[in-house]
C-alpha cells in the first residue's frame, strides 16, 4: 500500500499522470481494506488535488472538492493546504476570484507559520495571479517578491520559470537572465495563470505528454487559433480568467465588454468575470451603442435603437421589454444599470467597451423618414417584436387569436408593415403567412 502510494505520486510527478492516479486509486482501495482511514482520506485528498491541478476535475466537481476541505482534519496541513491553493488556482482561472482569495485567506496563517517556503512561495503566487486579474500592480509585485524569496532556482526550477513568466507578463523587470529569447517568446504566449505549460517545456523533467494534462492542453491549444476564435473557444470551455489577456486595457474595476463577432457579453467586477454567449438581437445591440454614450433619455434610447420619435404610449413598452432582457444578461451586476424619471444609464465606475465592432450599416434616408412618419400602434409593435423574437412566421388567423382582434385589423396591421419594409408577404390563399422582411 505505501509502496503503491509513494509510485503513484512518483509517476504522477514525471509526467506520467493517467498511471500514477491509477496506482494512487489503487492504494485508497487497499487503505479501505485494511482499514487505515486517516490514510485512506489522505490519499483521496492527493488524487482529488492532482485531478484539479492537471484538469481533470470538472466545474461540477469543484464542490466536492471544497466540501471535502472543509470537512477535513488538521492531521495533515501539508496536504490540506496544498488542496486549497489548487482549489484557488482552478477559481482563478475560471474567473472566479474572490472565492479564490476567500480560500487561500483560510490557510494563509497556517501557511506563514508553517515553515515551509516551498507552499509560502506558491502562496504568493497564488495571490500574485489574484493580483494581476485585477491589475493591481503595486500588489503583483509584492507577491511576487515574497514568492522569489523562498523559491530555490536549483530545486524549484518549474516554480521559477512559472514566477518569471507571471512577472514577464505582469510588463515587470526580472533579475533573472536564465531564459533564451525563445523561452521568454513561449512565456509571453501563455497567460499569467497558464505558465506551467511553459514551465513543463522548458524543464524536460517535468514534461508531460498531450492527453495526460487536459486542462494544460486546452491552454496550449490557445496558441493556435481554433474554429470560432480562440474568444469563442475560451468561453465555451469555462476558463473565463484566460479572457484578461483578450481584452483591451481597462481601468475601472467594473466593466462591460461586448464582443460583436461572437455576441458575447463579458462582465468585469473586481477581478471576478461572467460571461454568456447570447443571440444578441440587433436592437440589444443598438441599446449597447446607446448607453455607451452616458445617461440616456427615454426620447434618445427610442430614436437611437429604432429610429422613432418618441411617443409614451406607443413605445414605453417596447423600451421596458428591451431593458428587462439587458438586466437579465447582466445577472449578478443587473444593479450595474440605474434608471431615473428621464430615461437609463450606466453606474459611474462601471465602464463599458464596445469591442471589433462593425460598422453598422446605414439605413436609406428615405426610408428613416417613413420610419420617422410611420403611423404604427403599440400592436404592431408588439407584433413585431414577437416576430422578431419568438416566430419565425404568422398567419391572419394566428394574429387575430393572439391579440384578440378581427382578421380585417390583423390584415390592416399585416399591410401597414409589410409596406413599409418590415415584414413580407409569402404564400396564396388559405396558406398566407407574414414573415420578418429586410428591414428589422
Amino acid at each position: 500500500m505505501f509502496v503503491t502510494d509513494l509510485l503513484g505520486h512518483s509517476r504522477v510527478q514525471m509526467g506520467e499522470i493517467a498511471r500514477g492516479l491509477q496506482d494512487l486509486e489503487l492504494a485508497h482501495k487497499l487503505a479501505q481494506r485494511l482499514g487505515h482511514g486517516s490514510y485512506e482520506k489522505a490519499i483521496f485528498r492527493a488524487i482529488l488535488s492532482f485531478r484539479v491541478q492537471y484538469g481533470i476535475l470538472g466545474q461540477d466537481n469543484l464542490g466536492v472538492l471544497s466540501e471535502l476541505i472543509q470537512e477535513s482534519k488538521v492531521e495533515d496541513t501539508f496536504t490540506d493546504s496544498y488542496m486549497v491553493m489548487e482549489l484557488a488556482r482552478q477559481l482563478t482561472v475560471r474567473g472566479q476570484v474572490s472565492k479564490a482569495e476567500e480560500w487561500l485567506r483560510l490557510v494563509s496563517h497556517q501557511v506563514n507559520a508553517s515553515g515551509q517556503r516551498w507552499q509560502r512561495a506558491l502562496l504568493n503566487l497564488r495571490f500574485a495571479e489574484i493580483a494581476y486579474q485585477r491589475r493591481n500592480d503595486a500588489q503583483i509585485r509584492e507577491k511576487l517578491q515574497l514568492a522569489r524569496a523562498d523559491i530555490d532556482g536549483d530545486v524549484d526550477l518549474s516554480m521559477l520559470v512559472f514566477w518569471q513568466g507571471l512577472a514577464i507578463k505582469a510588463g515587470l523587470e526580472t533579475s533573472d537572465e536564465f531564459l533564451t529569447n525563445h523561452q521568454r517568446d513561449t512565456l509571453r504566449l501563455h497567460s499569467g495563470i497558464s505558465l506551467r505549460i511553459a514551465a513543463r517545456r522548458l524543464s524536460q523533467k517535468h514534461y508531460v505528454p498531450a492527453g495526460e494534462d487536459p486542462l494544460g492542453d486546452f491552454m496550449d491549444s490557445l496558441s493556435h487559433p481554433p474554429p470560432g476564435g480562440i474568444f469563442h473557444h475560451i468561453v465555451k470551455s469555462g476558463y473565463l480568467g484566460l479572457l484578461r489577456d483578450r481584452l483591451p486595457p481597462i481601468a475601472s474595476r467594473f466593466f462591460i465588454y461586448y464582443h460583436h463577432a461572437s455576441q458575447t457579453l463579458v462582465l468585469g467586477r473586481d477581478g471576478d468575470v461572467f460571461a454568456e454567449e447570447t443571440a444578441t438581437s440587433s436592437k440589444l445591440f443598438e441599446l449597447l451603442k446607446s448607453l455607451y454614450k452616458g445617461f440616456r433619455t427615454k426620447e434618445e434610447l427610442i430614436r437611437d435603437v429604432w429610429g422613432y420619435e418618441y411617443n409614451p404610449l406607443r413605445h414605453d413598452s417596447l423600451l421596458y421589454t428591451l431593458i428587462s432582457r439587458f438586466r437579465s444578461l447582466l445577472g449578478p451586476c443587473a444593479d450595474w444599470l440605474e434608471n431615473h424619471d428621464e430615461g437609463y444609464g450606466l453606474m459611474a465606475d462601471v465602464e463599458m467597451i464596445l469591442g471589433d465592432v462593425k460598422k453598422p450599416n446605414v439605413v436609406a434616408a428615405t426610408h428613416k423618414e417613413e420610419l420617422t412618419q410611420s403611423d404604427f400602434n403599440m400592436r404592431q409593435f408588439a407584433l413585431l417584436e414577437l416576430m422578431k423574437k419568438d416566430r419565425k412566421s404568422m398567419s391572419l388567423d394566428e394574429c387575430a387569436e393572439l391579440f384578440a382582434i378581427s382578421k380585417v385589423t390583423a390584415t390592416r396591421d399585416f399591410s401597414s408593415l409589410c409596406k413599409t419594409g418590415h415584414l413580407k408577404r409569402v404564400g396564396k390563399g388559405p396558406a398566407t403567412r407574414y414573415i420578418l422582411g429586410a428591414i428589422e
